[in-house]
């Protein structure tokens, strides 16, 4: 029997104009399910954050029980359509990262295509958690 990587999808949403833009819960629940599916990969759970902003990850349970369940090994891959979706905020997303490095977890960013296993992928990102704060500013 093949073992099935176990991902997680983490979704949030701070504004209505970001569901009118076609960022809704909803419409990002479907397209990480969509993308775990085509990797043949195992959805084992979902987290979100509704009307919750992305400055603060402290100030979002969905995500601080993601980082908890991750220190749990219940994943080895936490999916999100886009880097703004997961921090607004250059520091907590380095922090943020950092902490699911360390449970042995993968950030994975579907518009992106962010791969964090190589020296380009950590530095793009990083470059896009920036900008990710300076539109959120």
């Amino acid at each position: 029997m093949e073992n099935k990587i176990k991902a997680a999808s983490y979704v949030r949403v701070s504004t209505q104009a970001q569901v009118q833009e076609g960022e809704s819960l909803a419409t990002q629940k479907e397209q990480i399910q969509q993308f775990i599916a085509s990797k043949g990969w195992e959805l084992v759970k979902e987290y979100s954050d509704e009307g919750l902003s992305g400055a603060k990850s402290e100030s979002r349970p969905g995500l601080q029980q993601l980082l908890k369940d991750a220190k749990e090994g219940m994943f080895s891959n936490v999916v999100f359509t886009k880097l703004s979706r997961f921090a607004r905020n250059a520091r907590d997303y380095q922090n943020i990262s950092f902490e699911l490095e360390k449970s042995g977890v993968q950030i994975v960013s579907i518009k992106e295509g962010l791969d964090k296993s190589t020296q380009t992928g950590r530095l793009i990102a990083g470059i896009l958690a920036l900008f990710a704060e300076w539109e959120h500013e």
